[in-house]
């Protein structure tokens, strides 16, 4: 739920979670997908040793803040195209019709937060798109 300022710009209630190995999604209103005006927060864990599907987004863009594991991230834009080693506080960013993989290469699991704008809107927004490594999960 989402509260409007008051007078002193004081707004908002609180909402807290607990996110689950995998894949969780978060939005500033407490809500669970697509419902939120402001925008999101995903959780994403990889496994030691997989590889992701490439993949674009529609309609968002996107800020990661890498939390454990080692790895690497492929991004492709128009201008530019790189690959950047991450690992506990790397912070990336996704901006609009960037394609990106990303790979863990270490024993522990490769885990990231990541801050949707504006929030997702449904299962249609992330696109495949051909990546620069083999993927080794669906």
């Amino acid at each position: 739920m989402y509260t409007q300022p008051d007078s002193a710009g004081r707004c908002g209630a609180f909402h807290a979670e607990s996110f689950f190995s995998g894949y969780s999604f978060f939005e500033s209103s407490g809500n669970k997908k697509g419902a939120d005006k402001q925008g999101g927060m995903a959780h994403f864990e990889l496994p030691p040793g997989q590889t992701s599907i490439a993949m674009t987004h529609r309609t968002v863009e996107e800020i990661w803040f890498f939390l454990s594991g080692h790895g690497e991230m492929w991004r492709k834009n128009s201008q530019q195209e790189t690959i950047v080693q991450v690992e506990p506080n790397t912070c990336l960013t996704l901006p609009l019709g960037t394609h990106f993989q990303f790979r863990a290469l270490s024993q522990a699991p490769l885990t990231a937060l990541g801050v949707t704008m504006p929030p997702w809107p449904g299962d249609a927004e992330a696109v495949e798109v051909q990546g620069i490594w083999r993927p080794t999960i669906s």
